[in-house]
Parts: structure tokens; sequence; C-alpha cells
């Protein structure tokens, strides 16, 4: 049977994930109660910070996800999306949210487990012209956006020492071959998933996009997010997704298969400004 180059991709990925899933079960069952120990109370960490709550597959995934990383001495992985609108600049409410993720999550996992935490932020430009953040002369970002993130970065940065990279979305996209949501058709998937959390969803829509139909934002949003999950499963298999906001819908909108999703509460920072 013929299969597509975009098929053998996905099916290699997952097969490297399936391997990296076994050779970690094999780590894990040797793992001694000193570095189960140390991973209960790196979890705990995560748990003071998640006032949105925990998403955690099986109820165990996280936890053997961090005994695995500390019994090789790796590492502990996030992946944390910084979004952007038509916010000029950095202000207080984005360096507060970088202090706290330096002072409730990778300072104290620092003081349990020296070899810490590190974090991959991806800057969210698709959702920014997801929601009509767009420089009609150009058909990229507003030029205030791209000043917003740019010292968004500068920021990270030199506040966070745990910051391993920063990625765009947008590159991520190309790499896996994710049409442009204004070129594609909501899958069915999409449709079902935004009736299900409707009124939160709506809500956001309404609040943050700049398209004249909330609801076909709303929809397109939750298509693009189910086809991220690709991404997410594919560049970061052993990471722990940390979102501002709660956890509402997140396996369903955001979260690919065994990934834990850790969510501090927060209104998203690049939404708020200084008179806020």
């Amino acid at each position: 049977m013929h299969t597509s180059r975009r098929e053998r991709e996905v099916a290699f990925r997952i097969a490297q994930r399936q391997e990296q899933e076994a050779r970690r079960g094999t780590r894990v069952a040797n793992i001694s109660p000193e570095i189960r120990g140390r991973a209960t109370d790196v979890y705990r960490v995560f748990q003071e910070f998640s006032r949105g709550g925990i998403v955690n597959p099986n109820g165990i995934t996280m936890q053997k996800m961090l005994e695995s990383r500390i019994g090789m001495e790796a590492q502990i992985r996030a992946v944390l999306f910084w979004g952007g609108s038509d916010k000029p600049a950095v202000d207080d409410h984005d360096l507060r949210f970088i202090r706290k993720l330096r002072d409730r999550l990778q300072s104290p996992i620092q003081e349990l487990y020296p070899t810490g935490l590190a974090t991959t932020v991806i800057f969210g430009d698709v959702h920014v012209l997801g929601n009509g953040y767009i420089d009609l002369s150009s058909g990229g970002l507003l030029p205030e956006t791209d000043r917003y993130l740019d010292q968004a970065s500068g920021a990270l940065r030199e506040t966070l020492p745990g910051l391993r990279e920063i990625l765009w979305l947008s590159d991520l996209h190309r790499k896996y071959n994710i049409p442009p949501g204004s070129q594609s058709n909501p899958s069915p998937e999409a449709y079902k998933v935004f009736e299900k959390h409707r009124d939160f969803l709506l809500a956001n829509a309404e609040n943050h996009s700049r398209q004249r139909d909330p609801v076909t934002a709303a929809i397109m949003y939750v298509d693009t997010r189910i086809r991220e999950k690709e991404i997410l499963a594919g560049e970061f298999p052993d990471a722990i997704l940390i979102a501002s906001g709660i956890r509402k819908g997140a396996t369903d909108i955001i979260l690919p298969e065994g990934m834990p999703g850790v969510f501090s509460n927060d209104q998203a920072p690049w939404f708020r400004k200084d008179t806020q």
C-alpha cells in the first residue's frame, strides 16, 4: 500500500516515541527509593504552582516522567506557549509572570534537584495572526506585536535562567506541514470540541479576537490547537506543558496523549496592559 511522505514521517515519530517510552519504562522499573522520593518532592512543587490544576494522564504519568529524568540525571523539560495581541510593550504583568515561573517553579526545583528545569518557550505568532492582529500591508504581525515579543524575548532570557530556547510556532507549523488556519477547513473534531466547551471558548474569542465572527474564530482556534498536538508529541515527548489559565478543556484542545499539563491560574499577561 502506498503511503505519503507525511504519513511515513508521522509513523516514524510515533515509533520513535514508543521506543522512548519503552526505554523509559525500563529505567523507571529500576528507580531507587531515593530518586522516587526526590521526584515526589519535585512533583509537589508543580502542585503548589498549579492553582489552575494539573492534567496528569493516568494519575501517575508526570510522577513517572520525573522519576525517569531524575534517574538519568537529566534536566526536567517543560514547554510554554507565549502569545501576543496589540500590546505594544512588556510591562509589570509580563514581568510578574516570568518571575513567578522563576521563583515558584524553577528555583524550588533547582534546590531539590540541581540539574534543574529547562523550559522551551514557543512564541505563538500563528495564534496572534489567527486572532486578527495582522498588519494589513504585510500580512504579518503588527509592528507593536513584533516589538512586544522582542521585549518578551529579552525579559525571558534575562529573568529566567532555566530558559532552554525560544521557538516560533510558525516555524513548527511549517516543519509539520500544518496549513494556515485561513486556508484550512476545520475538522469534524474541532466542531465537536467547540460544542463541548462552547461557553468558555466563545467568551475567549469575544474577549481576545478581532475576527468579526467569534464562533468562527473559536472553531478555527480549536482546530489549530488540535493540529498542534502533533507538534507537542513530536518535539517534546518527555516534557511537561506549563500554561497560564486553568486546565478546562486542555485534554480535548491542547494536550497530546500522555503529556502532563500544569496550569497557573493567571490571566495571560500578553492580554493585560498597565491600565488593567
